[in-house]
């Protein structure tokens, strides 16, 4: 499984060059996201698009199969802030985003954001 970046989802579901790489990603693959993954889309794409057009992207992706989506609870964030010190270069967002990869022993982390690289788990970048 791969761990999607919402920078992925974001360019699946706007207009722009990298759209068609994107939709094939969550469309093809066994892909793991998490709650804050879906707060982030939906907080862009209400900005990029408007608020109906992010809600329907956001609750479109509750309806795929191949699609893990992980709560983010206490036991995720308490297991993300004791890797802080270790991935000190990772911001507290990246680092739960980071610690559900490596909980669900995803093969990549599919992103844009740089912040990814040198870490046990390989980035995919677009």
């Amino acid at each position: 499984m791969k761990f999607i970046d919402s920078n992925v989802l974001i360019y699946a579901f706007t207009n722009n060059s990298k759209s068609e790489e994107c939709i094939n990603i969550i469309h093809n693959e066994q892909c793991v996201i998490n709650t804050l993954v879906l707060v982030e889309v939906y907080t862009k794409l209400r900005v990029i698009v408007n608020q109906q057009y992010a809600r329907n992207v956001t609750k479109s992706l509750f309806k795929k199969d191949n699609l893990l989506i992980v709560n983010l609870d206490i036991f995720l964030f308490f297991e993300a802030l004791k890797r802080q010190q270790k991935y000190n270069q990772l911001e507290i967002f990246d680092l739960i985003h980071y610690t559900t990869a490596l909980l669900y022993n995803c093969s990549s982390i599919v992103s844009n954001d740089g912040d990814f690289d040198n870490l046990e788990i390989p980035r995919e970048q677009l």
